[in-house]
């Protein structure tokens, strides 16, 4: 599995252009969250020791998802910036002694990569905007995505698959 050279592309040009349109910074969000839950389904259909895991993340990224549309139908309806909160943010227990599968150990080191790309995009976007209410959102959806990335870290430093760096 590999991060798609276009979204990277995407996210390289959104990044270093120097004034963010809040309108195209949140459709490349909402992007970047689809993206999510197509990884993380696909990694659910063919994992087993992960499965779970890899189901909560593609909630995870469904209600990221939910809170982007939200709050591009509120700014378009009223101009006004709504505040992210997330419903489930406990993580399933992992690996009950199954077998881990290369698959697996791939599929969640991408996971880390795709989480830590997020993380930096929302976080660069929350320095970048004027509006002291989108620099809230999106500094809370750079939050979310630090919670997804000490996750799959754990994870990798309990499975003892992460190479060091």
């Amino acid at each position: 599995m590999v991060i798609s050279k276009d979204f990277e592309g995407s996210l390289k040009e959104f990044t270093e252009g120097r004034n963010p349109d809040v309108s195209k910074g949140i459709d490349l969000g909402i992007k970047i969250e689809k993206m999510g839950i197509e990884f993380y389904d696909k990694a659910a259909e063919k994992s087993d020791g992960a499965k779970h895991m890899f189901k909560f993340l593609a909630g995870q990224e469904r209600e990221h998802l939910a809170l982007l549309n939200n709050l591009k139908s509120v700014l378009v309806r009223n101009g006004d910036w709504t505040k992210p909160s997330m419903l489930n943010n406990k993580p399933p227990k992992i690996f009950k002694n199954d077998k881990k599968t290369n698959y697996e150990i791939s599929a969640i080191l991408d996971a880390l990569e795709r989480e830590k790309m997020s993380e930096k995009f929302y976080e660069n976007f929350s320095k970048r905007i004027k509006d002291a209410k989108g620099k809230k959102f999106f500094k809370k959806m750079a939050e979310f995505e630090r919670r997804h990335i000490e996750l799959l870290s754990g994870l990798a430093d309990f499975g003892g698959f992460r190479m060091q760096s």
